[in-house]
């Protein structure tokens, strides 16, 4: 197991604060940012993921969801840049969808062909792929 236990936690609870300051598109292009230079520094994982580990860390993030607070993009954030500490490239993913005439919104995170905290319910708006400031800012 990986230290995530008091990694996760933390990183999500200071994504919660700059998601309130900043805006969720501000801050999925901010982590996607950091996510990608960690893995560019990691490259080859010194510890690579294994299947039970894997399955521990899934655990362990929907327990330590705690709403309104920490929910699916704060714990989708935190999960991004872990996975990037590991070697491996990940995007995060928002969606939206309409029921009862209320509107939601889910995040999740996809890496390879794995998708994270998935709910196909939900239908994809945007990436952090895109940049969020303009060419010449």
């Amino acid at each position: 197991m990986y230290p995530s236990a008091l990694f996760i936690p933390v990183s999500a609870i200071g994504f919660s604060v700059a998601h309130h300051f900043m805006g969720p598109q501000k801050v999925m292009h901010i982590t996607q940012r950091v996510a990608d230079k960690i893995a560019d520094f990691v490259k080859a994982p010194a510890h690579p993921i294994l299947a039970n580990d894997m399955q521990w860390e899934l655990q362990f993030i929907e327990r330590m969801q705690i709403r309104p607070w920490v929910a699916c993009f704060e714990t989708s954030c935190a999960f991004s840049v872990w996975l990037s500490c590991h070697g491996q490239r990940s995007t995060i993913r928002l969606g939206k969808r309409v029921e009862n005439g209320i509107f939601m919104m889910h995040a999740w995170v996809e890496s390879k062909d794995e998708k994270f905290f998935y709910d196909a319910r939900f239908v994809p708006i945007f990436e952090n792929a895109a940049p969020y400031c303009s060419a010449g800012q």
